[in-house]
């Protein structure tokens, strides 16, 4: 997360939009060479993928971690989801029509050193 207020700037730690741009760069790359054949296991892998060529972030005691990632299906109704990193858990799938409630989920978080 990037902090645009100036009395949040400060929780920035140092960073600056530059790494979020190339997250950004490298989801509209992929995209762009993969139209129109992108399905769900396409997006899981790029969502897999390591940063700077993918989404996943692991260098989470440097206050950058990945702690979701998200698939939605319009069509089916649905969001395929794993919490933490992505490449240690299991992704899961919820229905967006189901009873609401709450439920409590793990993920691992394997901390990497940039």
């Amino acid at each position: 997360m990037f902090y645009c207020l100036p009395e949040m700037q400060a929780d920035n730690l140092g960073r600056d939009l530059s790494e979020f741009t190339c997250i950004r760069e490298a989801i509209q790359k992929w995209a762009a060479a993969n139209q129109p054949h992108i399905t769900p296991e396409a997006i899981k892998r790029i969502l897999m993928k390591e940063y700077p060529d993918g989404c996943f972030c692991p260098f989470y005691n440097q206050g950058v971690g990945t702690l979701w990632s998200m698939v939605f299906d319009a069509t089916e109704k649905s969001v395929q989801l794993t919490f933490g990193a992505p490449t240690h858990n299991p992704w899961l799938t919820f229905g967006l029509e189901g009873e609401a409630g709450v439920r409590s989920y793990t993920g691992v978080l394997p901390a990497k050193i940039a």
